[in-house]
């Protein structure tokens, strides 16, 4: 787009931990609410150059420290897994599917059916589904919800 104008702008902070990217409420001239927009130097738009140069100057204010996202926030954002994934990356470590299903065996009523009823017709699991950090935090399975994620990186990974 060309002559876009910055009309105001506020609330300044770093988008990453290298410094990078700056993310600012915008309002610009094509479009008169308030924007999330992240600027970065040498994107090639005149509009994002002048962002990033004018944060820099601290015409905006003062740019906010980068804070890390939570696991939470990680994990909330990992994407969603077919069925297929999830069965594969269990059946990829042996005997982890029998350890799943012993501990799954040994839940109380009705977590028991909740749990194998899920892992059997579920077509998309999500990573913040509890289902997976209770079964991986049964002693039998000693799964961390840290080795959970990296299991779930895997499984999105494969072909």
């Amino acid at each position: 787009m060309e002559n876009i104008q910055i009309i105001e702008a506020k609330n300044p902070v770093w988008r990453n931990i290298e410094r990078t990217l700056v993310d600012v409420e915008v309002r610009f001239s094509h479009f008169p609410d308030w924007a999330h927009f992240t600027a970065m130097d040498g994107s090639g738009e005149e509009h994002t150059q002048e962002v990033w140069d004018r944060t820099l100057a601290g015409e905006f204010g003062v740019i906010a420290e980068y804070i890390p996202p939570s696991p939470e926030q990680i994990r909330a954002n990992m994407p969603d897994l077919e069925r297929w994934r999830v069965n594969t990356i269990i059946d990829l470590e042996p005997g982890l599917r029998d350890k799943i299903n012993a501990a799954i065996e040994a839940m109380p009523e009705p977590q028991r059916t909740i749990s194998k009823n899920k892992l059997a017709d579920v077509q998309m699991f999500s990573r913040t589904d509890p289902l997976f950090d209770l079964i991986g935090n049964d002693p039998s399975i000693g799964k961390t919800p840290e080795d959970i994620d990296a299991m779930w990186q895997a499984a999105a990974e494969l072909g």
